[in-house]
């Protein structure tokens, strides 16, 4: 009964979050919102991972933070949430770059799990990715709920868009994960071949995962790939055209003004982001700030 209690509390705790950022103006049952890590509304996002992650991996919330907590400060959220039942539905950790001691997650974990550093690590025929200049997908992760055909895929579709155009927007052209080996080939199953592993890099234990896969994406080529092939999944990812009633997508918008604020702390502030228009110049706000949809 305790247990009951608590979990009772937990969820009437995240409902009273979701109440005060969702879209109270949308139809749509689910909407796709960002918040930087010190928000009140990342605590929906996390809320996923402790769910999924524990479930998943045996990760307890003591060493979720443990892993992910010297990370926050350069970290935001994509965050889906069912506007009806006032809970996250599903989570996405980004980690932008810094040249100031924290690289990102997936480097640092890489050099310390596989024994590479990030700047030996090579692609495709030797190549190397613009180290400095990509955004790292830490976590990924969809609640229990939510993982039937009839919502599991539109809330991973909800989380690529808004990292898609979020990244797109700030002139980022690759990213990087470490992804379990089961999510890795169902996403490239479902999503057409999103990702790749590096050079060399074979699959392993990691943190709770009996084999994970160390992987990079470029978001450019994966474009082409989908605007030939998939011209559907082209335009739901990357136009964020085509949810119809199901879902509101994120405008780039909510995002931004987060990333741009994140940037702005370190080193690179001129080089890791672009501003496309309309986003130029971009919107301030401050890092503590909650961006709802729009």
């Amino acid at each position: 009964m305790e247990a009951n209690r608590v979990s009772q509390a937990e969820t009437q705790r995240l409902q009273d979050i979701a109440a005060a950022v969702v879209d109270r103006d949308s139809d749509a049952p689910l909407g796709v919102y960002a918040f930087s890590a010190s928000s009140q509304g990342s605590e929906l996002a996390k809320a996923v991972e402790a769910e999924v992650f524990l479930e998943s991996f045996g990760n307890s919330a003591q060493q979720l933070h443990a892993e992910y907590s010297p990370y926050d400060w350069r970290s935001f959220f994509f965050c889906v949430i069912d506007h009806r039942r006032l809970m996250p539905a599903g989570a996405m950790r980004v980690v932008i770059p810094s040249e100031r001691g924290v690289r990102t997650k997936t480097f640092d974990d890489i050099e310390l799990h596989w024994g590479r550093e990030a700047s030996a690590l090579t692609c495709r025929n030797g190549s190397r990715i613009p180290i400095g200049e990509i955004w790292d997908i830490a976590t990924l992760a969809v609640s229990r709920d939510y993982r039937g055909r009839a919502t599991s895929g539109m809330v991973a579709l909800g989380l690529y868009q808004a990292f898609t155009m979020t990244s797109q927007a700030s002139g980022i052209d690759w990213n990087v994960a470490i992804l379990d080996a089961k999510l890795y080939r169902f996403g490239n199953w479902h999503f057409k071949n999103t990702f790749a592993p590096f050079d060399g890099l074979d699959a392993a234990p990691y943190l709770g995962s009996a084999s994970s896969i160390p992987v990079w994406c470029q978001l450019s080529e994966w474009q082409a790939k989908l605007h030939d092939h998939d011209r559907v999944l082209h335009d739901l990812v990357f136009e964020a055209v085509g949810f119809g009633p199901a879902l509101k997508p994120l405008h780039v918008g909510n995002s931004m003004p987060i990333v741009y604020d994140i940037v702005a702390q370190g080193e690179q502030s001129h080089s890791l982001i672009d501003l496309r228009d309309p986003m130029n110049p971009a919107p301030k706000t401050t890092a503590t700030s909650v961006i709802p949809l729009g």
